[in-house]
């Protein structure tokens, strides 16, 4: 992407990836990244016109990322926001559940490895006594 130096390549990506993320909740992943592809190259085409723009510049010509966040929850059936708010709350219940799994199994080995260390400095005798004669 063809960036002039009044706007950074960091608010840029920060202004994309913001739409990118509202575009998520009412587009598939393959219509997400057609649209990204059109903004992307309308951003690209008004950088060429205006060398000087500004992130400022940027956002009141194609809008703030809270109005593309209004345009796309307005466009989107109740439905589709239900079932992406369904499918986001389904994988933080999946991702507890194995963060869950995994905390347990490591304390069952730390359990496990620590019954091994006593275990073993019971069989060993601390000190010997050895008369001399």
């Amino acid at each position: 992407m063809e960036v002039p130096s009044s706007i950074t390549d960091k608010e840029i990506h920060n202004y994309l990836s913001e739409i990118k993320h509202q575009l998520t909740f009412t587009h598939s992943p393959k219509e997400t990244a057609s649209i990204m592809q059109m903004i992307e190259s309308s951003i690209d085409d008004f950088l060429s016109e205006h060398p000087s723009a500004t992130i400022n510049d940027l956002t009141n010509h194609f809008g703030s990322t809270d109005e593309f966040k209004e345009m796309f929850i307005s466009c989107a059936e109740s439905e589709q926001l239900e079932n992406h708010l369904n499918n986001s709350h389904t994988k933080r219940k999946y991702i507890k559940i194995f963060l869950f799994v995994v905390a347990l199994i490591l304390l069952i080995y730390i359990g496990i490895r620590i019954k091994f260390y006593i275990d073993l400095a019971q069989e060993i005798p601390a000190y010997e006594v050895i008369r001399i004669e």
